[in-house]
């Protein structure tokens, strides 16, 4: 069992603002608006929670043309067996689960202390991992937006020893962005900027920390090609990197819901250097992709499929219906 992170002294790197653009009067306005009707939402007991999050849900996919249209293409390359009723229907639990996380984050902040955030979440952790963890070595966790991602990201300083950074791309609204660090970080995990998180990640690991990476979506710069569900697809290259050059291990991990407030975390491939020793770091890729794909299957319907994976409003070739 992990030391009690809330009481850590020593951290490789300092605290890290990880701040929205934008700032002002009007951002903060949205911010007290986005706490109360987060706040109004969770606090409804169970069955209206999900009436009103399933209609949130529909809302959304009538009125958010881009996504949707993203949601389809990425769904019909990853479940290609679904029909376009059941795509449909995958693309509105898209939306739903994405309130749905974010609402139960809201609500471990508000009423879960840290250190009964275990009591929530049920854990399992293989062999391999646990030997990485007692072990004290620096590493990296990769991860999808797939299950919880929140509620992995703040159990995990409760599971593993090593001080826990998360890369993470801040909302655009400055007071929102400063609100979300704050409930995140108050569970025992440090936040780094996505934007250069690089510069942070070689002192993180090489002091003894761990490195979490959401590698699932598509890179703005400096990625590179690989399949994904059998499709070309940029893909992050970070974890290849410090693999090679740091020579980090790589654990696979994932929670997802399995309850009313109850998750699973699962921590279960270790990837080791020596097992890509000499090889080419596109064949790190292949491998993470492999498992990220695992992961987002392993529970479909709470997937974030949202993003646009394979750049087809940049002008990629969407996966016919």
């Amino acid at each position: 069992m992990s030391p009690n992170p809330l009481q850590r002294a020593e951290w490789p790197v300092p605290a890290v603002p990880v701040l929205g653009r934008r700032d002002g009067l009007w951002q903060a306005c949205l911010t007290h608006l986005y706490a109360g009707a987060t706040g109004c939402l969770w606090r409804l007991p169970a069955w209206p929670r999900r009436m009103m999050v399933r209609a949130l849900a529909c809302l959304a996919h009538k009125l958010d043309r881009r996504h949707v249209h993203v949601a389809r293409d990425y769904i019909r390359t990853a479940c290609p067996d679904l029909n376009e009723s059941q795509v449909e229907q995958r693309v509105r639990r898209a939306f739903a689960h994405l309130i749905e996380t974010t609402l139960d984050a809201e609500w471990r902040a508000a009423r879960v202390a840290p250190e009964r955030l275990r009591d929530y979440v049920s854990i399992e952790v293989s062999p391999q991992a646990q030997a990485v963890f007692a072990s004290g070595r620096g590493l990296v966790f990769a991860t999808a937006h797939c299950g919880d991602w929140e509620v992995a990201g703040t159990v995990m300083p409760w599971v593993a020893p090593q001080p826990l950074y998360v890369v993470s791309k801040p909302p655009n609204n400055r007071p929102l962005s400063l609100r979300a660090q704050a409930l995140r970080e108050r569970f025992g995990l440090r936040l780094v900027p996505r934007n250069g998180a690089m510069q942070y990640a070689s002192a993180i690991v090489q002091g003894g920390g761990a490195l979490a990476l959401m590698l699932d979506q598509r890179p703005r710069r400096g990625g590179v090609e690989g399949l994904f569900f059998g499709r070309p697809a940029l893909a992050d290259r970070s974890a290849g990197v410090l693999l090679k050059r740091l020579r980090a291990p790589l654990v696979i991990a994932g929670a997802w819901r399995v309850g009313e407030r109850r998750w699973k975390l699962v921590v279960d491939t270790v990837i080791e250097p020596s097992e890509y020793a000499g090889r080419d770091p596109l064949e790190v890729v292949a491998r993470v992709n492999r498992e990220l794909e695992r992961l987002i299957l392993h529970e479909p319907d709470q997937v974030f499929w949202l993003h646009d994976r394979y750049g087809v409003r940049r002008g990629a070739q969407p996966r016919a219906g």
